[in-house]
């Protein structure tokens, strides 16, 4: 009988401490239900969806955004996408954007400033978006893009804003602000120094914010707390610390980049408790770059990016121990921006400059990667409740004609990936059936991983369909092909990886 008590205490001991891992959304009265209606998720910049994302890098449309995507895109009610430009405008008039999820635009509107519209746009629950421009002006539209209000909320400069739960508006900026839904500055603060967005406990009455600038030497940073009037609770100091937003789970710790204010070479993420004191911290080789951030699983696990002798995704858990840490390909796939997790857990990242954009799985292994080319990545990305993947790229401020540089990846139902051993060489199978009609199906295996191709040819070479044109990993797919719309004949499908290349034919019959 003692035995069984003590085990039933101690099975009772670790489901509390297992409990208390568990990360949820936080009820959020002020903000769009939405899939994602603020850049980093929700107002504790978690940087975490409730929805799965894509697992394979199957690109399903592009859209050409010719002065680039710096931040967003948030996503409001009906999956509409939210952002705003990267780049001047030289006609004066630079733009925010609505669009639908199939790519098309929904409503753009033109400012009367040429200079770019960095901030982050947010989506809330009275059926407003809510963008920022960089010559200082919040703006307030409604869903379909009837300008409700603007105010000048920063003198000429970049600002960054949050949403309170009763739904007032926090500017971060040189003179921080507290806007109204009806546009009315209702208090005005002080705050020197100010570098980063404004991040909620979960309970709402408490706002988390740094101060101060890159370099230690110059003047020290901090992490800020303060009240909904924003009278500073606490700070903890750094010798320097980033960009980054804080991030705040449900228990109220909050977890940053900085080095410490001690040792100044003492540098990486650090986890706070509510009080300001350290609860852990992960040491690596350099400070994370200037807007980075970590993002929390649903299981409580943080993944960030990080420099330790090498390019790094590094996941730690709850109390800060080491999960998985997953080397980067190029020594230019470093991440400045927010990373961002699925409800599975899969981490998404892309590079500050032109490399690769990474899915990984919450085990720590490479799902896919998409070569980004010419453009850089500098914003978070957002998962659609049909977990669509849509990323913003841009190149320089100057450029005014990026193209194919909002990208938006799904999962295609008609591929399967085969839980068959891995295999050690190529190969193309017969499809199966064959005969078929309408629809069979194309299994092929590759060793190695890289950009995959599969299309489908009519016998006089003219190509018919692209089934598969994305990177894998090492593996046996399996590929749906649907015939419908062909006539009955001969057809040619064709496989090539790397400079591996095989065709075989297959017949319809209708």
């Amino acid at each position: 009988m003692k035995d069984l008590f003590s085990l039933i205490t101690l099975l009772l001991f670790f489901s509390t401490i297992l409990f208390s891992q568990q990360q949820e959304t936080i009820d959020w009265p002020s903000l769009a239900d939405s899939p994602w209606p603020a850049f980093r998720g929700d107002m504790q910049c978690t940087g975490r969806s409730q929805f799965v994302g894509p697992k394979t890098a199957n690109v399903i449309w592009r859209a050409d955004l010719p002065l680039g995507i710096v931040d967003g895109p948030a996503i409001g009610f009906d999956d509409i996408l939210y952002f705003g430009t990267n780049s001047v405008d030289t006609s004066n008039h630079n733009k925010f954007y609505a669009y639908y999820p199939s790519g098309e635009p929904y409503w753009i509107y033109e400012t009367d400033s040429f200079v770019p519209n960095w901030t982050n746009p947010i989506v809330t629950s009275d059926s407003t978006v809510y963008m920022g421009s960089n010559h200082g002006y919040l703006y307030a539209f409604t869903l379909d893009g009837q300008l409700k209000w603007k105010l000048q909320v920063e003198d000429g400069h970049r600002f960054n804003f949050a949403i309170s739960k009763d739904g007032n508006i926090y500017v971060a900026a040189g003179t921080s602000k507290v806007v109204s839904p009806e546009g009315e500055i209702i208090l005005e603060k002080l705050i020197l120094d100010i570098i980063t967005d404004f991040s909620f406990s979960p309970s709402g009455d408490t706002v988390y914010y740094h101060t101060g600038l890159r370099g230690g030497n110059i003047k020290p940073s901090y992490l800020n707390a303060a009240d909904l009037n924003l009278n500073l609770l606490w700070r903890y100091p750094f010798y320097e610390s980033n960009y980054g937003a804080p991030l705040v789970d449900n228990q109220n710790n909050i977890y940053v980049f900085g080095a410490d204010s001690s040792n100044p070479y003492d540098v990486g993420l650090f986890c706070l408790k509510d009080d300001g004191s350290v609860k852990w911290k992960y040491i690596a080789q350099s400070i994370a770059p200037q807007y980075a951030a970590p993002t929390l699983d649903k299981n409580g696990n943080c993944i960030f990016y990080a420099y330790n002798f090498g390019d790094r995704i590094i996941s730690v858990n709850y109390n800060g121990d080491v999960n998985w840490e997953y080397l980067l390909d190029n020594q230019t796939d470093q991440m400045d921006h927010g990373l961002v997790c699925d409800a599975d857990g899969t981490i998404y990242c892309g590079p500050t400059w032109p490399g690769y954009f990474y899915a990984i799985s919450n085990e720590g292994e490479l799902l896919w990667k998409l070569l980004i080319e010419e453009y850089e990545f500098d914003a978070s990305p957002a998962i659609g409740s049909d977990g669509t993947l849509y990323i913003g790229l841009n190149g320089s401020t100057l450029l005014s004609d990026h193209k194919q540089n909002l990208i938006a990846i799904k999962d295609d139902p008609t591929l399967i990936v085969s839980d068959d051993p891995l295999p050690a060489e190529y190969n193309l199978h017969q499809n199966y059936p064959n005969p078929f009609n309408p629809q069979t199906v194309i299994k092929y295996q590759i060793p190695n991983e890289g950009t995959v191709s599969l299309k489908v040819y009519d016998v006089l070479g003219k190509e018919l369909k692209t089934l598969v044109n994305e990177f894998q990993s090492q593996g046996t797919y399996n590929v749906k092909f649907d015939a419908s719309n062909l006539p009955s004949g001969i057809y040619i499908y064709r496989l090539t990886a790397g400079k591996y290349s095989e065709s075989k034919k297959m017949m319809l019959i209708k």
